[in-house]
């Protein structure tokens, strides 16, 4: 069985931001399990990008000066519910770190959907920020 799998709701109805180029290599996580039920808690997705979030530094031998999320895991909202952009190259990067993400997904049977298969307008908040 795909890790990766159409979302049992169908398309998403709400249109606020076309998924566009950003989005290649990119699956979508909701916080929807596959028999359509919210999944619990609210701040789940933070606290899954929390995982591998890093640190900015000013420079060798000071203290972090800013936590921030990895471009390759981004907590955002889409269809009204919590969810997690996931970029495919994390595989590259870290694999460990990318299997952990989409076996949490597939162990409490959340939604995915491979954000640049869908056809139709998603509803992504618009604030999600990829590094190109």
């Amino acid at each position: 069985m795909s890790l990766v799998h159409a979302a049992a709701a169908g398309p998403a109805t709400a249109a606020t931001t076309q998924v566009d180029a950003r989005y290649q290599g990119a699956i979508l996580i909701l916080g929807r399990t596959r028999e359509g039920q919210r999944f619990r808690p609210d701040n789940w997705a933070e606290r899954l990008c929390g995982t591998v979030s890093v640190f900015d530094v000013a420079g060798a031998g000071t203290v972090p000066k800013r936590h921030g999320y990895s471009a390759y895991c981004v907590p955002t909202r889409a269809d009204g519910v919590s969810a997690v952009l996931l970029r495919c190259e994390l595989l590259a990067v870290e694999r460990r770190a990318f299997e952990f993400i989409l076996g949490f997904a597939r162990d409490n049977q959340l939604q995915t959907v491979a954000a640049s298969a869908l056809h139709a307008p998603l509803s992504v908040d618009a604030t999600v920020r990829l590094a190109a």
